[in-house]
This record gives structure tokens, C-alpha cells and sequence, in this order.
């Protein structure tokens, strides 16, 4: 369920939030996902649209904090596992837009931070040389994101149990 797919999502990644109306929440998420998609180039679409998407899904995370933990699991669903460099590309651009303009709050924060490490680690044995995109962003994102004293917590722990249980 949490990685990459070529079909759009038919619900939300994470649960409605006590108190929220789950047809709005759902119906959010929905189509958060499609922008998702065709920003990172899943869904065939205009230039203009992918920008106008990936604005759409910044403007979200911004404006609805109560989906901004949905949006980040999206993000990060279709960076696992992604078989396109296009695609890939495309969606770290959009990930370090986010943790620019709204960064993730609270536990998620450690589990983005954790992904982010993670990911340059791997990239960093199989992908070309520094000036390489697979360099330059999720190194932009842990510079964002780093906090003293994240790496090593009980969070970066577990989501490194998850990731090896997903890989």
C-alpha cells in the first residue's frame, strides 16, 4: 500500500481525524493524490497543469493543516519504489517544496527526516556523482528538516524497521 503506484487512490492513506467529515477528509485526499500524481508525471499531463499541481498540493498542506499529514505520506508512497528517474525526480522537488513552505509537524517530522536519510544513503551507492539531482534534494530536505538530536531517536528507529520491512 505505501509505495509507488500508477493508479489513483480511491481513499485517504491516513485516518479521519476525530471530529472531521470523512466524505470532505476522503474527497481531500482523493484528489490531493491525482495532483500528486500529475506533478510528478504519473498521470500524462501539460506542463502547466504539472505546475499548477504541484502548487495546488503546497497550497493544501498550507491551507488545511488537517490534511498536511496526508499529503506528506502520499509524497512519500510514490517516492517508494518508483520506477521512473522522471517521476522520482519530480516528486523530491515537490517533497523539498513542502518541507520548505510547510514542514511537517510533531512524529511525522522524524518519519520524513528518516526517509530523507535514509534515501540519500541508498542514492548515495547508486546513483552518478554530487551534482546529481538524487544529491542535491534530499540533501536540501535534511537540511530543512534536521533538528539536534533527531537522528537515532525511537521514531528514525522504527521507520528503519518499516522501510526494511517494505524493501
Amino acid at each position: 500500500m505505501l509505495s509507488h503506484s500508477g493508479a489513483c487512490i480511491a481513499n485517504s492513506l491516513t485516518r479521519v481525524p476525530e471530529g472531521e467529515d470523512p466524505n470532505v477528509y476522503v474527497g481531500g485526499a482523493v484528489q490531493n493524490f491525482r495532483n500528486v500524481m500529475v506533478c510528478m508525471g504519473d498521470r500524462p499531463a501539460p506542463e502547466c497543469q504539472k505546475t499548477a499541481s504541484r502548487v495546488a498540493v503546497v497550497e493544501l498542506a498550507t491551507s488545511e493543516e488537517v490534511l498536511r499529514d496526508e499529503v506528506y505520506v502520499q509524497v512519500l508512497k510514490q517516492l517508494i519504489n518508483n520506477p521512473s528517474e522522471t517521476s522520482e525526480e519530480n516528486g523530491w522537488m515537490l517533497l523539498r517544496d513542502l518541507c520548505q513552505q510547510v514542514p511537517p509537524e510533531d512524529e511525522l517530522e522524524a518519519f520524513v527526516l528518516a526517509f530523507v536519510v535514509r534515501c540519500k544513503a541508498e542514492f548515495a551507492e547508486r546513483k552518478p556523482p554530487s551534482d546529481h539531482w538524487s544529491v542535491q534534494y534530499p540533501t536540501e530536505c535534511e537540511e530543512i528538516l534536521s533538528t539536534p538530536g533527531a537522528e537515532g531517536s525511537p521514531f528514525v528507529q522504527l521507520w528503519e524497521v518499516l522501510w526494511w520491512a517494505m524493501g
